[in-house]
């Protein structure tokens, strides 16, 4: 029954660990606790992010696909002009491919990069412009971008 459910009685400790730890000391630890993810906070006592036991493994061995992982491809290119790229899209692989450079951005996603850009977490129809370019996301949920459309002004 809805009525007698109760948050509180799922909620477990979470292990919270400095940025400074190193990958293979946390795996042991999370082996050893039988856990699977750490918050992790920097010198200042912030969260700086979280860590899986999955994040670790795939550093050592690349990437794993699981049942959750999508099989699409990370940028789609839809007409001669135009992409639609999953906002995870790597900023390194993006630069590669569009011969760009975004050094002093402070992200690694496609998303940090928008979001950098507006300040704000955008919601579907928001656009950047970055020199020849139009980013637009196409799809987003309350939490996270999905999937932003890429087009390339042409000088016509």
């Amino acid at each position: 029954d809805l009525k007698d459910f109760n948050l509180k009685n799922l909620i477990r400790d979470i292990k919270v660990v400095p940025e400074s730890k190193k990958a293979d000391s946390l795996l042991e630890e999370f082996k050893k606790d039988k856990s699977h993810m750490a918050l992790v906070m920097d010198e200042y006592g912030t969260i700086s992010g979280l860590v899986t036991i999955e994040d670790i493994l795939e550093e050592l061995v690349g990437e794993i696909e699981d049942e959750h992982d999508s099989d699409d491809e990370d940028l789609i290119q839809v007409s001669e002009n135009e992409y639609i790229a999953n906002a995870t899209l790597e900023l390194s692989e993006f630069e590669q491919k569009f011969n760009k450079n975004f050094n002093g951005m402070d992200a690694e996603t496609l998303a940090g990069l928008f979001i950098n850009k507006l300040g704000f977490l955008p919601k579907v129809g928001d656009k950047i412009e970055l020199d020849n370019m139009i980013l637009a996301v196409t799809a987003a949920d309350k939490r996270k971008i999905k999937k932003i459309g890429i087009t390339i002004k042409t000088n016509t």
